[in-house]
């Protein structure tokens, strides 16, 4: 296609856009010439008076004869001064703090060992030490054990397990221990080939 029939399609493209644009605006002001404005609103009456409620009367009252009734006797709660209760807030309010572990029997069970009796049971009152040597609390003739394996100490009201730069390790659940770790109610400890429940 050359330039000179470029130059007539532009033409024509331009007459087409003339035309169509003029019929646009054309029937757009036909249309506003022929429009007629809307109706006036028509105004509604209000009746002052209110409809009639369909709501029901209320029910008379029942009147029911009163008969006399005696007063109540009020009788006041014993109080029992020497109730185990009582005795522990006392004694948490003399000392100004609740000793949590005042009931509590911490001790460890033994559940399996090469040389201690399966189900033995070891008090947890300040701590003990573990170890295969004479020295210590706890002595478990084991090959596994080292001379002063590991110490249980209580802080507070808890009891923590700590290893005492053992050969072997001192697991908790199954998990070795690093540092200092807290016992918890059946919390299985295994030093060697010995097995110790922490139980409460």
């Amino acid at each position: 296609m050359n330039e000179t029939g470029l130059i007539i399609a532009e033409v024509a493209f331009l007459v087409l856009l003339y035309a169509f644009v003029w019929s646009i605006v054309r029937n757009s002001s036909r249309q506003l010439r022929t429009a007629q404005p809307p109706p006036p609103p028509v105004a509604i009456r209000h009746d002052p008076s209110p409809a009639p409620s369909p709501v029901a009367p209320p029910p008379a009252p029942i009147e029911v004869p009163r008969q006399p009734t005696e007063e109540p006797i009020f009788v006041a709660p014993t109080v029992v001064a020497d109730s185990l209760e009582d005795r522990a807030d006392a004694a948490a309010e003399e000392s100004g703090r609740l000793d949590l572990a005042a009931n509590l029997d911490p001790r460890l069970v033994v559940e399996a060992s090469p040389s201690l009796e399966v189900g033995r049971v070891i008090a947890l009152e300040g701590g003990v030490t573990i170890g295969r040597s004479e020295a210590a609390e706890l002595s478990v003739s084991d090959q596994f054990v080292s001379h002063m394996h590991a110490r249980i100490l209580r802080r507070g009201a808890y009891h923590f397990v700590e290893d005492l730069g053992s050969t072997n390790g001192t697991f908790l659940n199954d998990r070795r221990i690093d540092t200092d770790a807290q016992l918890k109610v059946h919390d299985a400890l295994r030093i060697g080939q010995t097995v110790l429940r922490y139980q409460e």
